[in-house]
């Protein structure tokens, strides 16, 4: 499905997450996290999911509605004229070119607004993950922790994979608050539409 491909390439394009960078990898071990592993693992992959269709669906509902609006506008001015003369035919093709001009930015608001969403939903994961696993490998004595989805780690002799811990520190967080997640979904999806409301009215 487009939108699960989509949304598999923004997880792996997640900044490396590292302190002291510029620390050489022979100062100590280099530790890893999967974060397709942990998104996976605790469901977040379908629920991430799960809340980009919903904005999707709201916001495409949203275009369609400004659509059949404008279409109604002009199908209403059609009646009043009738007949149609020289200067009304003018009057309508300008009222058209208006109704494109509207709908094409209605279009690209709620794309911009989709994109947006998508990367606010993931930036939040990964704001999760990250000071559990800095944590994680400064008790390993780790002076650089790397994201195996975007960095290009092929091998290293001295690598400690926090992939699991990370996980299991997740999964426990998430457990004694889990009653919170739908309705984050929720208000999620509710201000797709006033965000897209409020600019189509401008």
């Amino acid at each position: 499905m487009r939108m699960t491909i989509a949304l598999l390439t923004t997880i792996a394009c997640f900044s490396v997450m590292g302190c002291n960078r510029d620390e050489k990898s022979d100062n100590g071990p280099i530790a890893v996290v999967d974060l397709d592993a942990v998104a996976q693992k605790l469901g977040k992959d379908k629920q991430i999911l799960q809340m980009i269709e919903q904005r999707q669906v709201s916001l495409n509902d949203q275009v369609v509605a400004t659509q059949n609006s404008l279409i109604q506008q002009l199908n209403q001015k059609k009646a009043e004229f009738g007949d149609v003369s020289d200067a009304e035919a003018q009057e309508l093709a300008q009222l058209q070119t208006k109704a494109n001009t509207i709908l094409a930015t209605t279009r690209t608001q709620a794309q911009s607004n989709l994109t947006n969403f998508q990367l606010d939903v993931v930036n939040r994961f990964r704001a999760e993950v990250k000071p559990i696993a800095m944590e994680l490998a400064t008790k390993k004595d780790c002076r650089v922790v790397l994201s195996k989805n975007d960095s290009v780690v092929f091998a290293f002799d001295d690598t400690i994979d926090l992939t699991d811990e990370v996980t299991e520190v997740l999964k426990s967080k998430l457990a004694s608050s889990s009653s919170a997640t739908p309705a984050t979904s929720e208000a999620s999806v509710k201000q797709a539409s006033t965000d897209t409301k409020s600019s189509t009215k401008k």
